[in-house]
């Protein structure tokens, strides 16, 4: 597992492209967008306030939303949908905060799955 280091507005994963690894979340947070277009054009701030917007309300109406984006934290995986089903990506990855990820190569992957079934 390689470690990386990244700065807010880092983009990991676009959605739609070939997943390549599998991501573990040491220290920071990512944010993950379900939705269509390009995540990387918003400025960490306007993630930001969208994200505490999803975590701190209530409100029913915010329903939609948080099935389109969702705030990951330190113990959290992603990446894996990609190296599981053979798929493209379903969302985009960026960084939140600054972050501490592990990433594990796709071939990594395969060789830990055939060795533990």
């Amino acid at each position: 597992m390689e470690t990386q280091l990244l700065q807010p507005d880092n983009m990991i994963i676009e959605k739609l492209q070939t997943g390549t690894a599998l991501y573990l979340i040491a220290k920071g947070e990512c944010v993950v967008d379900f939705r269509h277009g390009n995540l990387h054009t918003q400025t960490t701030s306007q993630l930001w306030r969208k994200a505490q917007k999803m975590c701190g309300s209530t409100d029913k109406s915010d329903t939609n939303v948080r099935q389109k984006q969702k705030v990951l934290r330190q113990g959290q995986l992603f990446g894996e949908i990609s190296l599981i089903y053979n798929c493209l990506a379903t969302a985009s990855v960026i960084a939140l905060k600054y972050c501490t990820i592990g990433k594990l190569n796709d071939k990594d992957f395969k060789e830990i799955v055939l060795q533990h079934p």
